[in-house]
């Protein structure tokens, strides 16, 4: 015989013969249980599939290097040790002439991959890059 939840009445059929109904979900209850039918129609992860997950800040990139050729400069580096627990899709850099990059410099985007080329230096001008 079904148990209904506590503070939920048990239902029962109105014909004879058949069994009863199962309790209606609380309203508690009832926008998470739209949700999976929901998430399960678009096929989309639902709250069961769901694991706990901590992501952290990831670390600096490895082995930065930068190679001047003219007027550009190729920047290379390697992921993190620590990738923060997840993956890490965006790098970014940025750069200023002289000894080190203001911090008020803005970052350029690069989607995946982990070299960027600069172009437009001035030729003898000493440049300072950053990327994270």
């Amino acid at each position: 015989m079904m148990q209904a939840e506590p503070g939920i009445p048990r239902r029962r059929s109105i014909f004879p013969g058949c069994a009863p109904h199962p309790p209606r979900p609380s309203r508690r209850w009832g926008a998470v249980a739209a949700l999976v039918v929901l998430a399960a129609v678009l096929g989309i992860a639902t709250p069961e599939d769901a694991r706990a997950q901590t992501v952290t800040v990831p670390g600096p990139p490895q082995n930065f290097r930068v190679w001047t050729t003219g007027a550009q400069a190729v920047l290379l580096w390697s992921a993190p040790e620590n990738d923060g627990g997840a993956a890490i899709t965006t790098y970014e850099y940025r750069y200023a002439a002289g000894d080190t990059v203001p911090p008020t410099t803005s970052w350029t985007d690069l989607e995946g991959g982990s070299w960027a080329i600069v172009r437009g230096l001035t030729t003898g001008t000493q440049y300072a890059f950053e990327v994270r």
